[in-house]
């Protein structure tokens, strides 16, 4: 069982500029990443930051989790390298998963 802080849920809900900080930050990354080219999701919402990945891999099959692989591309290599070799990203596959929400803990490879 997960145990919510309530500190941090009051902190959230009461200090006013801390989600307006949120919102904001969110905000500015969305739009920079638009006005690069780069698809996300839009308008902005305060949690995160949300790639369209069927747009920005359109040559990935659905069923080879396009969104895990630009996360992972983007972790080994970085942006400029994403943005670079966007059209040579390979979709990926499950090696080992377990019964119950694989795509959270499975181990993957490219497919």
């Amino acid at each position: 069982m997960i145990r919510i802080d309530p500190e941090v849920v009051k902190h959230i809900l009461i200090y006013e500029h801390y989600l307006d900080y949120r919102l904001l930050s969110t905000r500015y990354v969305v739009e920079h990443l638009h006005d690069a080219g780069i698809p996300v999701v839009r308008p902005a919402g305060g949690h995160a930051v949300y790639l369209d990945a069927r747009r920005f891999l359109p040559h990935i099959d659905a069923l080879q989790y396009p969104g895990q692989a630009p996360v992972v591309e983007f972790y080994i290599e970085g942006i400029e390298a994403l943005l670079q070799r966007r059209e040579g990203i390979s979709g990926m596959r499950i090696l080992e998963a377990p019964q119950f929400l694989h795509h959270f803990t499975a181990i993957f490879d490219w497919a």
